[in-house]
This record gives structure tokens, sequence and C-alpha cells, in this order.
């Protein structure tokens, strides 16, 4: 799979995912070609919505018959309840399946600790397994203005899996506890009093 991300206004990304599936079973092979679109949007400084339509694309044909890839849709948010914790949660409908639902939180800030602990909560393994599966645990470090995380989740007598991730990020830096409203712009304009009260503070 390739990814590209882009920023379209100062509070609205859009990304697109392109992928290429294949599978076999004995001596026969097949493939299939699909593409995941999402979009998110800052409502304000702490709380963020997103939403994604994923496995868009064609058939997994084997011989003369083919599958639908699981097209899924997911709704989610993300909030930033303190400067240290985040929460997030997910709903998914699927096409071809029943809805399922995701909880998470992190913590402490990657940014100003240099490491993020997770753990979250998933409806969609639980069903064919223990409650157990449900959970997930990680680790997320930032590395050169990129990411380097690991996650762990059980899966009863099946075993466990565990997720190696390398996220890149290009461009400008993301959205972030940095990025000031008019108001508060305003509120902070170079050569006010308040600007220059602020400056003395933090020398």
């Amino acid at each position: 799979s390739l990814a590209y991300g882009q920023l379209i206004t100062k509070k609205a990304a859009v990304g697109v995912t392109g992928k290429i599936i294949q599978a076999k079973i004995d001596d026969v092979s097949a493939s299939a070609y699909a593409a995941d679109i999402g979009t998110y949007y800052r409502l304000t400084r702490s709380l963020t919505l997103a939403a994604v339509a994923a496995n868009i694309g064609t058939k997994l044909k084997f011989l003369s018959e083919g599958d639908s890839l699981p097209m899924a849709f997911r709704g989610g948010a993300s909030y930033q309840a303190t400067r240290q914790i985040q929460l997030s949660g997910e709903g998914v409908y699927r096409k071809n399946g029943p809805p399922s639902f995701h909880l998470g939180v992190a913590w402490p800030s990657e940014d100003e600790s240099g490491f993020s602990l997770r753990t979250g909560y998933s409806t969609e393994r639980i069903r064919e397994l223990s409650g157990l599966a449900g959970v997930a645990a990680g680790i997320g470090f930032p590395v050169w203005g990129h990411e380097v995380s690991y996650a762990w989740m059980p899966l009863g007598d099946i075993g466990h899996s565990h997720y190696f991730s390398l996220i890149m990020r290009f461009g400008e830096k993301p959205l972030g506890k940095d990025v000031l409203s008019p108001e508060e712009s305003d509120f902070l304009k170079e050569g006010s009093s308040r600007y220059e009260l602020l400056k003395d503070l933090v020398k």
C-alpha cells in the first residue's frame, strides 16, 4: 500500500491510500485493487473529527468467480482531555458484516515526554474469541519528526499479534497545540502590551 495526505485548510485535511491485494488458495491466485479515502476536521482546539471509506475497489477474482472486498465506512473522534491525555473513539459500519466500536486512550503527550503509551478496546475481535481479545496496548516514539510505534493484541487460543509501524511526515508541521485561532493571534499580536509581557515571562 502507498498513502498520501494533504492539509487543505488550517483545520481540515484529506488523504488517500492505494492498495494491491493478493490472495492464493492452493495453485489458484487472485488480485484486486483498492483505495481508502479519508478526511479529518479540527472542530475545536481539543476535538477532531474524522471519516474514512475503506476498501473501495475491484473484486478479488478466483477463476470465474469474484468476491467483493470488505468495504467499510468509519467515523471517529479524538479529544484532548488534558495536555497529557488523549481520548479517541470510532464506529465502523461494514457493507457485509456487523458494526463494531473502538475506544482508546494515549498518555503522556508524545511531543512533551518523548514517548506515548496507548491502550484500547475493540468489539471487532471478541465475537469469535474471548472478551480479552478486544484489548490492545502499545507505545510510540517520535524519531526526527517521524514516528516508530509498536502494538500488541491477544487473540485467544490463536496466540498474539505484534505490529510495528513507521509513520513518516513531510511538509508542514501537523496541526497541534501550538496552532492559534484568529482571536488568540490578535490577543498576542506582536507589539501589544500582552505580547511584551509574555515575552518577558518566558525569557
